[in-house]
C-alpha cells in the first residue's frame, strides 16, 4: 500500500582509538584557533588531521572538541566504531553543557548501540536540556517524543509548540514533523494544503523522507495540483538521500507513464532499487506489488 510515511529519525555511534597526541597549551585562545583549523579540516574531507587537533582540547576539557570525539566514534569516522567511547566523550560534553552534545547524547540512548541500553526516559532528559537551552534542532526531536509519549506522557500541544520552536530556528526536521500533524489532523485540524506547505520546507531543507512525502502529494494531487515531472524529480532526490520509499513511489510513478520495454525497464530498477534499501516491513510491503510492476512490464 502506498502511503505518506514518516521514519524514526535514529542516529549510529562509533570508534576504537588513534594514539592521544600530546597536549601543549590549551588557553581560551589556543582552543578556539584549533577548533576554527579543526573546521576547516573537516569541511575538507580531512577528518582524520582534524581529529589530532581536536583530541588534545578533548583531553583537556573543551565541550566542544569533547562532542566531535564522541560524534567520530559513534559514526566510525577515522576511529573504530565504539559506542561505549561515544557516550563516554558525549557524556562529558553533555554535562559540561554542550547542547549538541546533549541532542547526541540523548538519541544514543533513545536508539540504544551495541554495548549502550535504550533508556527512553534519560534520553528525553538529555534532549529536554538541549531544548531548554534554546537547541532548535533539539525542540523538534523532543517534540517527537512528546508526541508518541516516548520516555513520558503524550502531549499534543507542547508537541506543537516545540515543533514551532524547531522551525523558527530553521531545523528542517520540525516541518516535517509538524507536516504530519496536519496531513492527519493530529491535535490540530486536518488541513491538507498547510501539510503540503510544510512537506515543501522539508524538502527544500533535504530531509529525503520528506522530498518523498512532497513528491507523493504532488503525484496524487493531495493539498494543491498534481504536478507529476516535480514529483520525479523529487522521487529521485531522496533517492540520492538513500531514502527507501522513494524508489517504490518512483516505480509506481513511472509504471503510470511507461509506453515501452524501455521504460517498463526502469519501472523495475526503480523497485530492485528501494526492495534492496528497504527494512523488513517495507520489504513485506512492497514486495507483491513490486513482482506485479514487473510482471506488467514483460507484457508490454
Amino acid at each position: 500500500m502506498r502511503a505518506i510515511w514518516l521514519a524514526v529519525m535514529m542516529g549510529v555511534l562509533t570508534v576504537g582509538g588513534l594514539p592521544r597526541p600530546v597536549a601543549a597549551q590549551h588557553t581560551p585562545a589556543a582552543v578556539a584557533a584549533d577548533l576554527a583549523t579543526a573546521r576547516r579540516l573537516f569541511t575538507e574531507g580531512r577528518y582524520a588531521e582534524g581529529l589530532a587537533i581536536l583530541r588534545p582540547a578533548a583531553e583537556a576539557g573543551d565541550p566542544v572538541a569533547q562532542n566531535i570525539v564522541g560524534v567520530a566514534y559513534d559514526d566510525g569516522l577515522v576511529y573504530a566504531a565504539d559506542p561505549v567511547a561515544a557516550r563516554y566523550w558525549l557524556t562529558r560534553a553533555a554535562e559540561a553543557g554542550d547542547v549538541r552534545a546533549q541532542l547526541n547524547l540523548g538519541q544514543l540512548l533513545r536508539d540504544g548501540r551495541p554495548g549502550i541500553a535504550v533508556d527512553m526516559v534519560a534520553a528525553r532528559r538529555w534532549i529536554q536540556s538541549a531544548s531548554d537551552l534554546g537547541y532548535g534542532p533539539a525542540s523538534s526531536a523532543l517534540g517527537r517524543m512528546v508526541e508518541r509519549g516516548i520516555g513520558g506522557p503524550v502531549d499534543l500541544s507542547e508537541a506543537l509548540r516545540l515543533y514551532r520552536i524547531g522551525q523558527a530556528a530553521g531545523d528542517s526536521w520540525a516541518s516535517e514533523y509538524l507536516a504530519h500533524l496536519y496531513l492527519n489532523g493530529t491535535g490540530v485540524p486536518q488541513d491538507e494544503a498547510l501539510a503540503r506547505r510544510y512537506f515543501s520546507e522539508a524538502a527544500a531543507g533535504g530531509v529525503a523522507q520528506a522530498q518523498s512525502n512532497y513528491g507523493y502529494m504532488l503525484e496524487t494531487g493531495a493539498g494543491g495540483p498534481v504536478d507529476l515531472a516535480q514529483a520525479e524529480v523529487l522521487y529521485r532526490q531522496a533517492m540520492t538521500g538513500g531514502y527507501a520509499r522513494a524508489g517504490y513511489n518512483l516505480a509506481w510513478l513511472l509504471d503510470g507513464q511507461a509506453t515501452d520495454r524501455a521504460s517498463s525497464e526502469e519501472v523495475a530498477a526503480a523497485c530492485h532499487w528501494a526492495l534492496s534499501r528497504a527494512d523488513p516491513e517495507e520489504r513485506v510491503e512492497w514486495f507483491d506489488d513490486c513482482a506485479t510492476l514487473r510482471k506488467r512490464g514483460h507484457r508490454r
